[in-house]
């Protein structure tokens, strides 16, 4: 612990994503360099599944595609589609159970969308927000570090300086916000 005082702030963590990741056929690309985003309701609460009661009822209301290939020289020769959209930590239980369905019913929304069809697809995979947990070790799988919400905004984290000239703390886990602003 640096410095003299021991600070305790009960922030909550931001939410997960359940995503999807598509490999396509060659011969699928977007003309240009596109983010996709899709809102089906302007309900701003809808967007943010805090459980997994309302992430079943909200049918993926918020979910953006990207594609990966057109932005990343170094897989240029694939042809990849990433689909995220926000989802509650959850249970396993729930995860292993549900994951197959809500796999297909955000792909059918993104067919519709992009009017990708099965045989465009070579292989797909999908992520909970405990595979997250798994591999970035973050807390309950979070995407942006702590909630940027009101309730965490009034708290006052740590301080970014430190009492070591020149070293300071950065990333998403030091600052309330998305991502690691002000760096």
């Amino acid at each position: 612990l640096l410095g003299k005082k021991r600070i305790t702030v009960k922030l909550s963590p931001s939410l997960s994503v359940f995503i999807l990741y598509l490999g396509l056929k060659p011969n699928v690309k977007p003309k240009e360099r596109v983010t996709i985003w899709s809102a089906s309701t302007y309900d701003i609460d809808k967007f943010f599944p805090d459980s997994e009661v309302k992430f079943i009822k909200n049918n993926f209301s918020l979910f953006m595609i990207t594609f990966p290939s057109l932005h990343d020289l170094s897989i240029k020769n694939k042809n990849t589609m990433a689909v995220f959209s926000l989802a509650p930590y959850g249970t396993k239980s729930f995860w292993n159970k549900k994951r197959g369905d809500l796999k297909k019913k955000l792909l059918s929304k993104v067919k519709k969308l992009t009017q990708l069809k099965e045989n465009d697809i070579k292989l797909i995979f999908s992520a909970t927000p405990h595979t997250l947990k798994r591999y970035t070790m973050n807390h309950s799988g979070a995407i942006c570090g702590w909630s940027s919400d009101l309730k965490n905004s009034l708290k006052t984290p740590i301080s970014q300086k430190t009492e070591i000239d020149g070293l300071f703390i950065a990333g998403h886990w030091a600052t309330v916000g998305i991502g690691g602003k002000g760096i």
